[in-house]
C-alpha cells in the first residue's frame, strides 16, 4: 500500500496516510457489519506498518557504541509511530464526532 503513495513523498507522511486509509476501511468494515471487533480491525489495519525493525536495529546501533546512526534509526521509528497514532486518532475523532460514518 506504501507503494502507490509514491516515492517523492516523505516516509512517515506515507505511513499515515496509509494507516489513515486502512483503519478507515476497518471501521467502515465494522459500521457495515462486516467485521465485530473494533479493536482488531483497527489493530490489525495497524500492525503490518509498525516500526519494529527500525527501533531494534536503533537499539543495536546504540549498543554498539554507534550514537548518531542509533539515535537516526530511534528518532524515525518513533516518528513513523507517532504517524501511525496520529492517523488513528484522527479517523477515531472523524468517527465519534459525527464524521462521515
Amino acid at each position: 500500500m506504501l507503494g502507490l503513495i509514491g516515492s517523492a513523498m516523505p516516509y512517515f507522511l506515507s505511513v499515515f496516510f496509509a494507516a489513515f486509509s486502512g483503519v478507515s476501511v476497518a471501521v467502515i468494515g465494522v459500521v457495515l457489519s462486516v467485521a465485530t471487533n473494533f479493536e482488531a480491525a483497527i489493530i490489525g489495519a495497524v500492525i503490518p506498518l509498525v516500526p519494529g525493525v527500525s527501533v531494534t536495529n536503533a537499539v543495536r546501533d546504540l549498543m554498539a557504541g554507534e550514537l548518531i546512526s542509533g539515535v537516526a534509526r530511534a528518532a524515525e521509528g518513533f516518528l513513523v509511530a507517532f504517524a501511525i497514532a496520529a492517523a488513528v486518532a484522527a479517523v477515531l475523532a472523524i468517527r465519534v464526532h459525527g464524521g462521515i460514518w
